[in-house]
């Protein structure tokens, strides 16, 4: 039955995410926040400006990277992770790890290999 249900959700969340985006395609209304069109499922999150970005309030999103030989390879695939996440699921204006806000995270190190774990909130210019 869980399963059922989950699927039938993520069903539904990708014809949202579908239909959105084919509005924003064909010209026809998104939900506006100033003079920026928000696509995707970010419309049905809290948004606030922040710095000169559009943010989402209080809505975090988390990417990992694990079993990479150094640190920097493994803050760029949980960054990456992140990014292909964001991207699915709000477009790919949103996607930008370098202008998330409320970044934060932290690295192991088990038999010689780094894991790191990243969170933020998406924003977009």
């Amino acid at each position: 039955m869980r399963i059922q249900t989950f699927t039938a959700l993520l069903a539904c969340g990708l014809i949202v995410l579908c239909s959105t985006s084919t509005f924003a395609k064909k010209g026809k209304k998104a939900k506006k926040i100033g003079a920026i069109a928000v696509t995707g499922l970010a419309a049905i999150h809290t948004l606030k400006r922040t710095r000169g970005r559009l943010c989402m309030a209080d809505h975090f999103h988390f990417g990992d990277g694990a079993s990479r030989k150094s640190k920097a390879r493994a803050l760029v695939a949980a960054r990456a992770n992140w990014a292909y996440f964001v991207s699915a699921e709000y477009g790919s204006a949103w996607a930008r790890y370098s202008v998330a806000r409320s970044k934060g995270g932290k690295c192991s190190r088990t038999k010689g290999l780094y894991n790191c774990s990243i969170s933020a909130r998406p924003c977009m210019r």
